[in-house]
């Protein structure tokens, strides 16, 4: 089912799409998913110092304290998402995201001076506030500049990068730890100095290439700017034709009206909940990866360079899902598709003796692992037209990172070296998300049905009422008709 919005009426029209959407990609979407890489590999990084020979014994700290700091950090990560969001919608996603690269980089580059138990856990709740509210602050930029339906891919485009992140990470700390050396700095050291320095690096030309508006993209033609304006308030009017959510001359404001449409949006929650179900994975297997090939007979550095192939395969079945989901107009089968391949990846982790069978299903788990989280962000995109309201939304969507907590738990060393119980719980966990989002697509047909019912006995004048009116904003207005 898809909402009503944007469409290129003309050959001239699809012409100038591709043109505009080149151009936003190789600059916007590029810079975006740059930042995102580098917070995956910020995030992750820990798991690969941890499996150097000195980190543990440099740091005082236990194996077990490396699960809990993952914990941690998701502590303060979850909760300050909205807190961020907003304050990005305040101040301009083009200049609230790389105020966040900077500072976040800062913090991994200080994980370096790691010496105790303290300082760890004190580093990664630091961590997890600075990197709070990046991805969906970036899904919400996003939404902003691109039609809905153009959208969801770019926004798998970003997503995409955290999956690239798992490879590049095990790639990073392969050639620091097999090629550099230092007599001033251990291995584990130069692994948070070079990545942070250039997370700081991203940062900086992303605040010299996010453009604010379409309208003053310095990368577009005059007449690539004025389109790009009119294909916006196109897509918006479609839908809550009043209030132009995504019109230029926007502020940049958030209402009581718009935080309380946001909470009571329930079906919304529900799919905020399953995706969270759905992240568990991706933070299990995007942080742990390491230490799960390690229970299986591989040593050393070799098991940095093992993680990356299946990560590889994750991050080619993201884009075909997100590409799918935009060209059939379809969000919740897609994803309970990409969660039920996983899950049938699971069962041999569970029930195999043979390493190398193991190794070979995930490659399986990964094509659905990591590609959940843009196909919902765009759901949520889609059915939120109100860009104040989209904002709250997107920042409470950052809630599904709680996840991380899970993870941490359902994946701690006690239950190494093969982790088959954390296995088993994540499958049962996975199952219960998938069947969530088959629930939440009925539970939108039901509303749709509702409200075709309703408003089939209305004259122009009534339509012209809801329309003009502002007693109900978005999606709220009841000729609304959900995508799912």
């Amino acid at each position: 089912m898809q909402r009503p919005g944007y469409r290129p009426s003309s050959p001239e029209e699809v012409a100038l799409d591709r043109r505009v959407n080149l151009k936003m990609d190789l600059v916007v979407v590029l810079l975006l998913a740059g930042g995102f890489l580098f917070q995956g590999i910020d995030k992750s990084n820990i798991g690969h110092a941890a499996t150097t020979k000195g980190f543990v014994g440099d740091v005082h700290i236990e194996l077990t304290d490396v699960s809990n700091s993952v914990s941690l950090f998701s502590a303060t990560y979850v909760p300050f998402m909205p807190i961020s969001v907003a304050l990005g919608r305040i101040v301009g996603p083009r200049w609230w995201i790389p105020i966040m690269l900077i500072a976040w980089g800062a913090v991994t580059t200080a994980q370096c001076a790691l010496s105790s138990r303290a300082m760890l856990y004190g580093l990664r709740l630091l961590l997890g506030v600075c990197e709070a509210g990046y991805i969906p602050t970036a899904y919400y930029y996003v939404g902003t500049l691109y039609p809905a339906y153009m959208a969801g891919l770019r926004m798998g485009f970003v997503s995409t990068s955290f999956t690239f992140s798992g490879a590049f990470s095990g790639l990073i700390a392969y050639a620091i730890f097999h090629n550099m050396s230092s007599p001033q700095w251990a291995d584990w050291q130069l692994l948070f100095i070079i990545e942070g320095f250039v997370t700081i690096g991203v940062a900086c030309l992303c605040f010299l290439a996010l453009p604010s508006r379409l309208s003053t993209a310095w990368f577009l033609s005059e007449e690539e700017r004025a389109h790009a304006v009119r294909r916006m308030e196109i897509d918006t009017a479609a839908v809550d034709g009043a209030l132009h959510a995504n019109a230029e001359d926007m502020d940049h404001r958030i209402a009581v009206q718009n935080v309380v449409a946001a909470f009571k949006d329930w079906r919304k929650m529900l799919i905020i909940l399953w995706t969270a179900c759905a992240t568990v994975p991706a933070y299990g297997f995007g942080i742990f990866l390491p230490l799960i090939i390690g229970g299986m007979d591989y040593h050393g550095v070799e098991v940095n360079l093992m993680s990356v192939p299946p990560f590889m395969v994750g991050a080619v079945a993201l884009i075909t899902l997100v590409w799918a989901s935009d060209r059939f107009k379809e969000r919740s089968l897609v994803a309970a598709l990409a969660m039920f391949i996983s899950i049938i990846g699971y069962i041999p982790l569970i029930t195999s003796n043979n390493n190398q069978v193991r190794y070979g299903f995930l490659f399986v788990i990964m094509i659905g692992a990591g590609s959940i989280n843009p196909l919902s962000a765009a759901w949520l995109n889609d059915n939120t037209p109100d860009k104040a309201t989209r904002a709250i939304v997107m920042g409470i969507y950052g809630w599904n990172n709680v996840a991380g907590v899970i993870a941490g738990q359902v994946y701690s060393s006690k239950y190494g070296p093969t982790y088959r119980t954390s296995v088993c719980a994540t499958s049962g966990i996975v199952a219960f998300g998938m069947a969530g989002f088959i629930g939440s697509r009925v539970l939108y047909i039901l509303e749709n049905r509702k409200r075709k019912q309703e408003i089939s006995t209305w004259s122009e004048d009534k339509f012209e009422e809801e329309r003009s009116g502002t007693l109900r904003r978005g999606h709220e207005k009841k000729y609304f008709m959900f995508g799912y």
